[in-house]
This record gives structure tokens, C-alpha cells and sequence, in this order.
């Protein structure tokens, strides 16, 4: 009879379990992207769908970026702290050594390391692991970039790069490790993130090293920090599909990566984007950035590259085939499978024949990544996401 009873017993336990979990299955979907968004000045995090998965509470946020996104905690009125939130909203770094020199100046994770400055002066720079730790005691006194393939590009990086007497002015830049020592003990006048193991780095003509010298000239190294190619472009793009944007004689063209011109550099500089490549946008579009938003307006995704010639924008293949006519007034790179667009002064979206699947309506756009872009007005004032059958997502409330 005790046996029969235990059996009932864990049997109904089996069942209640079972039923729990189906319930909290139904309410809690699996996880997936977040998405920043923006009501009354607050900013918190949506899910695919639009539903709020952490409610708007942060005067300033970032996307997620490896499962945790930066925040800032306010000291009375004053932009101060940086937090690291889970996409449950719990705040799993939380230090007042850690700092935004300005509303929104922080970094996301990169390869398991951000950086964040110490103070609000822009005066040293930490490097913190997902645990809130210290990747190293140094504090470093410049610029370091995001980790791109295991090395952050760096300049002017005190104490390393003690500057001259009396030649203050001096760049001098090269590459950390994800310890945070230096990469190499080679010194450029410029470096630039690695892509796909290739990286541009920048000299500047005739040993000239001042700050703001101008005719600088580029070259490709390896992540041997060997040169691939000497110095000898005017600019450069990232390295992708096996091709990387150069420009020479003004004009853009393309080589491999072993240095080789594959197609002519013939193509024209756009003057409406810093150095010939990236768009400026909005300040209040600024934090809603992901990686889809880095490419350069000449560098290959999905196969194709956008190319401007005689004042208007088109696309070619990765054998230099125009294969999207010359029609628009900019044109971005491709991102899963669609690429923002501009006519008669309007941002729209096209697949890879050409095709318009949004129409143009937007005055600014950013690019899909996750199944959403996000859209708005030139000011910044007016921003949403759209899928990519145009269809906007609307916040709702948190899911039961």
C-alpha cells in the first residue's frame, strides 16, 4: 500500500513539474536579441517582437553586445558610472572606478574585454573583463580601440609610447593583446582593426609626425604585423569577401590579400563622408550603433561592394561587374541580404537583384542586423525598427 502511495505521489509531482515548466515556457520564450529603444527620454530593451523585456530606466544605453550592455548610472545630474546589465536587467558589473568621459563615450564587449575610462576627463583607460575584473593594473593614457581577432589598435598608448621632449604632438600607435601588454614592438603613425587577418596601418609622408599632418599614406599588415603591401594608398577600407578598398591616384579600386590589384582603382571618392567612407550620423542614433553599422561605404558584404562614379552609387561584384546600375544618391553595404539606399533625398532598402523592398521614406536608416533596422528622422527626434517587410515594431507591454 506505502509503495502504490509514493508512486501516486511522485507522479503527481512529475505532473505538477511538467506543468510548471510548460507554463513558464509559454510566458518566458526562449531568449534571443534585445534591442534598445526609447520612450520619454529613457531608454530600456524590447524583444523581436516589441515586447518590453526591461522596462526604460536608463538615461543612457547601449545595444547588447555578448550577452551584456553598457548603461549608465547617473550621480545626481551628472553623466558618471558604467554599468553592465544581463538581458534580464540584473547588473552584473557595477564599479566606481569605471566611467563614461562622455553620455555615451563607453565601450561595448569585444572578444570578452571593454574599456572604460576612469575617470569623466578622458584621462586613463582600463580594460575589464565580463566579470567586472581588471585584464590588467595598467592604466593606460590614450586611445585604444575595440579587440578585433585577439589585438585593439592603439595610439599615443602612455606609458609605452613616452612621447619625445618637446615633440608632445607625436602618434605613435600599435596593438594590445587580450592581456593588455603590447602586441609588438613595431610603432606606426596610424593602426586600424584587424578583418579577416589583414589590418591598415598609417605613416605619415616624409617622417612628418605631427597630430594633424595630412598626406598620410597606408599599407596591409598580416597578424604577424608584417607588411603584406608597402605604403603606397592614398586611404583603405576593411578586408572582406577576399577584397580590400584602396584608394590610389583618387580613386577607389580593389586588391586581395596578398596585395594584388584585382580591380583598377577607377572608381570615385564620395566627399559627403569622412575620409571617403563613413556616413556621420545623428547624435541620438549614435547609441543605437551594432556591428552591422561599422562597414565603410566601399567595402565588399554578401558579395557585392556599393561603388560611386559620375555622382550617383551602384554595386558591383567581386569580379568588378556592375551589377546594380548607377542610380542612387548613396548607397550602404549589404546586410542579411538587404542594403540602404537614398533617392530624391529619402533612405530605402533593395535585395541583391536590385529590386526595392522598402520603399525610400526615412530620412536616416541604419542597417539590418538581427532581422531589424532601425529608422528615424535626420535630427534624431523620430526613431523605430522595421523588419524587413517594412513593418514597424511597435513596443508593448511585458510579456504575462
Amino acid at each position: 500500500m506505502g509503495v502504490i502511495v509514493i508512486k501516486k505521489i511522485l507522479s503527481l509531482a512529475a505532473i505538477f513539474l511538467i506543468s510548471v515548466l510548460f507554463i513558464a515556457a509559454v510566458q518566458k520564450p526562449a531568449p534571443g536579441p534585445l534591442y534598445l529603444y526609447e520612450r520619454d527620454d529613457l531608454y530600456g530593451y524590447m524583444d523581436r517582437q516589441g515586447y518590453i523585456v526591461i522596462g526604460p530606466q536608463y538615461r543612457i544605453a547601449k545595444q547588447f553586445r555578448e550577452g551584456l550592455a553598457g548603461v549608465v548610472r547617473m550621480d545626481g545630474n551628472t553623466f558618471e558610472y558604467v554599468d553592465y546589465i544581463d538581458n534580464q536587467g540584473r547588473t552584473v558589473i557595477s564599479d566606481n572606478r569605471f566611467h563614461a568621459s562622455k553620455p555615451g563615450w563607453f565601450d561595448s564587449f569585444h572578444e570578452g574585454i571593454a574599456i572604460v575610462d576612469t575617470d569623466t576627463r578622458w584621462s586613463g583607460q582600463l580594460l575589464i573583463d565580463k566579470r567586472g575584473r581588471l585584464v590588467t593594473d595598467r592604466v593606460f593614457k590614450r586611445s585604444i580601440f575595440t579587440f578585433s581577432e585577439g589585438y585593439a589598435a592603439c595610439s599615443n598608448l602612455l606609458p609605452y609610447a613616452a612621447p619625445v621632449p618637446g615633440s608632445e604632438r607625436m602618434i605613435r600607435a600599435s596593438y594590445l593583446n587580450t592581456e593588455g601588454e603590447l602586441a609588438t614592438e613595431k610603432w606606426f603613425n596610424e593602426t586600424r582593426s584587424f578583418s579577416n587577418g589583414l589590418a591598415v596601418v598609417g605613416r605619415w609622408k616624409d617622417g612628418d609626425i605631427r597630430f594633424f599632418a595630412s598626406d598620410k599614406q597606408y599599407a596591409v599588415i598580416n597578424r604577424d604585423f608584417q607588411l603584406v603591401t608597402d605604403y603606397r594608398f592614398e586611404e583603405a577600407g576593411s578586408y572582406r569577401d577576399g577584397r580590400l578598398a584602396v584608394m590610389m591616384g583618387g580613386k577607389w579600386g580593389y586588391i586581395d590579400g596578398q596585395g594584388n590589384q584585382l580591380i583598377a582603382c577607377k572608381y570615385d571618392p564620395y566627399n559627403g563622408v569622412e575620409g571617403g567612407q563613413y556616413l556621420s550620423i545623428p547624435e541620438p542614433l549614435e547609441l543605437f550603433l551594432r556591428d552591422a553599422d561599422t562597414l565603410g561605404l566601399y567595402d565588399f558584404s554578401e558579395g557585392l561592394a556599393s561603388i560611386y562614379q559620375d555622382g550617383k552609387w551602384g554595386y558591383i561584384n567581386t569580379s568588378g561587374e556592375l551589377v546594380i546600375p548607377l542610380q542612387f544618391e548613396l548607397a550602404r553595404p549589404f546586410s542579411e541580404g538587404l542594403a540602404a539606399v537614398k533617392q530624391d533625398g529619402k533612405w530605402g532598402f533593395i535585395d541583391q537583384t536590385g529590386k526595392v523592398m522598402i520603399s525610400p521614406q526615412y530620412d536616416y536608416v541604419l542597417n539590418f542586423q538581427d532581422g531589424l533596422a532601425v529608422v528615424g528622422d535626420q535630427d534624431g527626434s523620430y526613431k523605430c525598427y522595421i523588419d524587413q517587410d517594412g513593418q514597424k515594431i511597435r513596443n508593448r507591454a511585458k510579456r504575462s
